[in-house]
């Protein structure tokens, strides 16, 4: 049998995610691979940072020379770079600013930037009241037990500032293409995200497959097969 490569994979997470959402993922995921979960301000070991305002603050906040070192500790190994949800965007802003690249891109469950803003799947937080907002993340299929009175004080502004991140988004139309091999990935019981609306990622990357994975919109919280990942 042919010894797996090691595989090093840097996960964007989805709006009001930290690491600690995605410990399933991390704890099953297979023995030659390691997945490390990029943190955003607001939360965990960041909890005292402001939250970022757009996808390029969020960016800066990262640092490039954190991904570039992550991509130099890992020169040995196969490099995945995977984002989920808005974690999609904020990778993309990310890769658009390095010298460097992964092996590999993962795009899942998230419309391609360059979608118009008429049909971005989802309304504008900051026009929404409390119940409007919270209607609007069910569709996001987030779990419902956030919305009891005491939990929601604790994270709606996180939540809000999150969604502010693809509510507020300006694509930058002189974006280049980047001949990076490049998997989509689709769930089939996804509210909002069509497969449709991701097919524009094809403008950007080397897409060389679109994998349909069942579950909803947080499928990846307990993922068991990892063959997207190949």
């Amino acid at each position: 049998m042919l010894k797996k490569v090691k595989t090093s994979v840097l996960f964007f997470p989805s709006a009001g995610s930290s690491p600690s959402t995605y410990f399933n993922m991390i704890k099953k995921a297979p023995k030659h691979v390691s997945i490390s979960v990029v943190n955003y301000p607001g939360r965990e070991k960041f909890k005292s940072k402001p939250f970022s305002k757009s996808c390029l603050d969020l960016v800066n906040f990262i640092g490039l020379e954190n991904i570039e070192h992550f991509l130099h500790e890992n020169k040995n190994n196969k490099t995945i770079f995977m984002g989920h949800s808005v974690g999609t965007w904020v990778m993309f802003e990310l890769i658009n600013q390095l010298t460097l690249y992964p092996d590999k891109v993962i795009i899942s469950t998230f419309p391609s930037p360059c979608i118009s803003e008429n049909k971005r799947p989802w309304q504008k937080n900051k026009h929404l009241d409390d119940k409007a907002f919270q209607d609007e993340l069910s569709g996001w299929e987030i779990d419902s037990r956030v919305f009891k009175p005491f939990i929601w004080e604790k994270y709606k502004d996180l939540l809000r500032a999150d969604c502010t991140l693809f509510d507020e988004y300006v694509f930058n139309v002189n974006t280049k293409y980047l001949d990076i091999e490049t998997t989509l990935i689709y769930a089939c019981d996804d509210i909002k995200i069509k497969k449709e609306m991701m097919e524009g990622w094809k403008s950007f990357f080397k897409c060389t497959n679109f994998k349909i994975l069942n579950g909803n919109h947080r499928f990846l919280e307990n993922i068991d097969n990892f063959e997207f990942i190949y």
